[in-house]
């Protein structure tokens, strides 16, 4: 189990915190469409102290996408933010700052594991010194230089969500994922053939506004226009399945026109 330690100043975040990383769940791009990122223990020392796991979950709407969330303790919001009172949770410094004052120590080192720690460290130290070994620059305000994150990722095999955005307490969206919003049409009508058509403006014409759906889009596209001819009813087209739902009203009214074939060699259509 690697153990990786990582510091650097001007970064373009301040934060002290130490994540254990899960590795891949198992057979999980058989429930969603796409790769599932990795869940993660993150527990976070500074600003504002909390403990959350990234998990997955769906993403909203009808996408198939998996997108990272939180069950979380977030010390400010859970015992401060909601108390209604000013206060607010005193930071790591000030604890110690107390702690030294009442003679507590155990938020501090301990002698002999001071000791050992440069035992560690000191031969390091000369190792830089007397080789000159200059440092790798990265730009200010960045995460720090690229080859740390590929020097991570090669000795430990830590994958980084670069999708996800942590929940600060606002809505926020975590992901490009359009959710999906209630459209206009009163009935949906997927499946076009001739009956299906007909059937689709026949509904359009007694005034209730139509959807049309069909594998084949020049089917969708024949039915639009000949709505258009007929009178311009209220019927519109949609570009596939998502699309066609995302253009109705809640809650959604469908009629599904399925091709059946039967044993006398012909077809017909059930609603």
């Amino acid at each position: 189990m690697p153990f990786i330690f990582k510091a650097g100043k001007a970064l373009n975040e301040r934060k002290a915190e130490m994540r254990i990383q899960f590795k891949d769940a198992p057979a999980a791009e058989f429930m969603f469409d796409e790769k599932c990122p990795r869940n993660e223990l993150v527990m976070r020392m500074q600003p504002n102290e909390a403990i959350y796991f990234k998990t997955n979950v769906k993403s909203p709407g009808f996408s198939g996408a998996p997108i990272q969330s939180e069950l979380e303790v977030n010390y400010n919001t859970r015992f401060f933010s909601n108390s209604g009172k000013s206060d607010s949770n005193p930071d790591a410094y000030t604890r110690l700052i107390l702690d030294v004052l009442r003679g507590r120590s155990a938020a501090f080192v301990r002698e002999d594991e001071l000791r050992r720690s440069w035992e560690i460290f000191t031969p390091l130290l000369h190792k830089i010194e007397k080789e000159n070994t200059k440092p790798i620059k990265y730009k200010r305000g960045s995460r720090g230089p690229p080859e740390a994150d590929i020097f991570i990722e090669k000795k430990s095999g830590y994958v980084r969500n670069k999708d996800y955005v942590f929940y600060n307490g606002n809505v926020e969206r975590k992901s490009d994922v359009k959710s999906s919003s209630s459209g206009t049409a009163d009935i949906g009508v997927y499946g076009l053939s001739v009956m299906g058509q007909n059937f689709a403006l026949n509904i359009a014409s007694h005034g209730f506004e139509v959807c049309v759906g069909n594998r084949s889009p020049s089917k969708v596209d024949d039915t639009v226009k000949r709505a258009a001819v007929e009178g311009s009813l209220p019927l519109v087209g949609s570009s596939g399945p998502e699309n066609f739902i995302s253009k109705l009203k809640r809650p959604r009214k469908v009629i599904l026109l399925v091709q059946v074939r039967s044993y006398f060699h012909h077809s017909h259509f059930i609603a």
